[in-house]
């Protein structure tokens, strides 16, 4: 799946840009109670000769609630309440529990997701974190088992405040995956079952 964070605010961008220090940012996102995007995620193999592309939605509300659902190529969703965290998988048209080993590595990356869309950047215990140059911030695996399997993290930040472009996850050897946003709704109206049941709910 990757990693992905998204920082929305309703806040205006003024002079200069939102992300100039953490201390902007993590005011920028002072005011996020949820949102909601879609998605398209790209990811590039040695192996392959072509990108392998993902499309899909996300929903996040504060303080911990997540929902990443991939519609195409394959129907499957994340969701994460708090430290519970469930995939689910779409199999002939039912939507069927994933209970396999790498649900596991799942929770890991469904706990950072909900981490980063709040900007805890600086207390985050896995990753070392820069801001710049320019708008955009690297992140950097602090463990090695996690440098073995991702090199960096960009987020690339937009000028509109407290929203970010996309997120590229440098894998090494092994490829890239990049995760670019569109149709961005900001502290929008969810429906409390997309925390809960897989099926979509408007």
């Amino acid at each position: 799946m990757g990693f992905v964070l998204l920082l929305w605010s309703y806040r205006p961008a003024t002079a200069g840009h939102w992300a100039e220090s953490w201390e902007a940012i993590e005011s920028a996102v002072a005011g996020l109670s949820g949102i909601q995007a879609e998605f398209v995620q790209t990811k590039e193999l040695s192996f392959l000769a072509a990108p392998l592309e993902s499309r899909g939605n996300l929903y996040f509300s504060r303080p911990d609630a997540l929902r990443w659902e991939y519609i195409q190529p394959v129907p499957s969703v994340l969701i994460m309440q708090g430290q519970n965290i469930d995939r689910y998988q779409r199999i002939e048209g039912v939507w069927q529990p994933d209970q396999s080993a790498r649900l596991a590595g799942m929770q890991v990356v469904m706990q950072e997701i909900g981490r980063w869309l709040q900007g805890d950047f600086r207390a985050n215990p896995d990753f070392n974190a820069t801001l710049g140059p320019g708008p955009e911030i690297t992140l950097v695996p602090k463990d090695e088992a996690l440098q073995a399997l991702i090199t960096k993290i960009r987020l690339i930040l937009a000028r509109q405040a407290g929203v970010i472009d996309a997120v590229v996850i440098e894998e090494g050897a092994a490829g890239r995956t990049t995760i670019r946003f569109e149709n961005v709704r900001i502290n929008p109206m969810l429906d409390k079952r997309l925390f809960s049941d897989p099926e979509r709910h408007r």
